[in-house]
């Protein structure tokens, strides 16, 4: 059996002070790919932050059997209005 790579228990998903997800749990194994879809506002990216520990969250979220730390996992979101000091050939 493949190992979990990511654990997802009872997080909720609230965005600007209003809860747009309730509680959601996912098992993910290594080697899976999978596609997180949904309606413009649905809470996608704002899961996907609290899995990369950008946005507060409760409930479990952890990275192959160990809590997610802050700037462990990487996470760009499709519009981003930062700069980088360095390009990609220099980094």
């Amino acid at each position: 059996m493949t190992a979990r790579a990511l654990h997802i228990e009872n997080v909720p998903v609230t965005r600007g002070g209003r809860r747009i997800i309730r509680d959601f749990s996912l098992d993910l194994r290594s080697g899976q790919i999978v596609a997180l879809i949904g309606p413009n506002g649905a809470g996608k990216s704002t899961l996907l932050g609290a899995v990369a520990g950008q946005t507060p969250f409760t409930g479990r979220i952890l990275w192959r059997d160990a809590p997610v730390k802050p700037g462990s996992i990487g996470f760009i979101p499709q519009a981003n209005d930062g700069r980088a000091a360095l390009t990609v050939l220099e980094a």
